[in-house]
């Protein structure tokens, strides 16, 4: 309920995370909805991401190309955020 009534959900990742992949599913009546991440790693990486009918999902990838896991840091997360 107090997600719902900030109109934010956080993800807060405590341990460090190899390749993490986030999906927010979400009902047609709410608006606007977007993610904004504060991913730490040690390498580059570019996070992808895309918005379908009714959900939100972020992959991260090495913007290295040589198919290298990314290491995504403690203390790492993401924001989804969307208007009623």
């Amino acid at each position: 309920m107090i997600s719902k009534a900030a109109e934010a959900y956080p993800i807060h990742l405590v341990d460090p995370s190899l390749d993490p992949q986030f999906i927010f599913c979400y009902p047609h009546t709410l608006r606007g909805g977007c993610i904004e991440h504060y991913l730490h790693s040690q390498r580059p990486f570019d996070p992808q991401i895309e918005q379908h009918e009714g959900y939100i999902e972020m992959n991260v990838r090495s913007t290295d190309n040589d198919g290298s896991p990314v290491w995504v840091f403690p203390d790492s997360g993401v924001v989804y955020t969307w208007n009623q």
